[in-house]
């Protein structure tokens, strides 16, 4: 059985381009049921569910899943969450500038990421897990100047999955202050596992079953 503190901590999915509104909303009405309090969407399909009875908070997610638009259009979809009245925005970085060490075009990114739009809780999403060592690194070194309020460490599209051992390494060497997301995948540990390794927050596509495992 899910304890209420990790209900808490659940966050759903639904970021699948497939995914049709009215099964996002089947999906939503379940979770705000069972009390998870968040669940991540693209832009659209929160445009589409405006006029539905969502209670729970709502996380846009920008950029998704490439990271590879330029600045000024993801700073356009964060002032779109913004006037779409959104709680957060993930945000996921340039991974190629990630991968060839550019760490002045990425500071670039993330400082006007952050300076965008301060209303929103802003979160940095990156693919942790095909990271080289050194990188991660160097990048946990620029999130001590730039921090946002939480750091993805994966957007469940190009893997692969974060393993509870690499979850609690991780939450121990992130800078003070910023709380890691975790995202729970089929091939991976579950969103309660990702929980208990230390991650702060876990996202699932999955809805909650009372009783049972998520």
């Amino acid at each position: 059985m899910k304890s209420k503190s990790n209900l808490a901590r659940l966050e759903g999915g639904l970021c699948d381009p497939f995914l049709s509104p009215a099964e996002a909303l089947g999906r939503i009405e379940a979770w705000q049921t069972a009390g998870i309090p968040a669940a991540s969407a693209s832009l659209g399909l929160w445009v589409v569910l405006g006029e539905a009875p969502v209670r729970l908070r709502r996380v846009g997610v920008v950029a998704f899943p490439s990271g590879g638009q330029t600045i000024t259009s993801k700073r356009v979809e964060l002032l779109e969450c913004v006037r779409l009245g959104l709680f957060a925005a993930e945000i996921v970085l340039n991974q190629g500038s990630l991968m060839g060490n550019l760490w002045g075009e990425l500071e670039k990114e993330m400082r006007a990421l952050l300076q965008t739009a301060p209303e929103l809780e802003t979160r940095f999403a990156v693919e942790w897990g095909r990271l080289p060592a050194e990188t991660g690194e160097i990048f946990l070194r620029l999130l001590r100047d730039l921090p946002p309020k939480v750091l993805r460490v994966a957007t469940g599209v190009y893997g692969p999955p974060l393993s509870v051992q690499e979850v609690s390494r991780l939450r121990a060497m992130l800078p003070k202050g910023v709380r890691l997301k975790a995202v729970a995948s089929k091939s991976g540990p579950s969103a309660n596992e990702l929980l208990a390794a230390g991650a702060d927050l876990a996202e699932s596509e999955k809805p909650p079953v009372p009783g049972s495992e998520q």
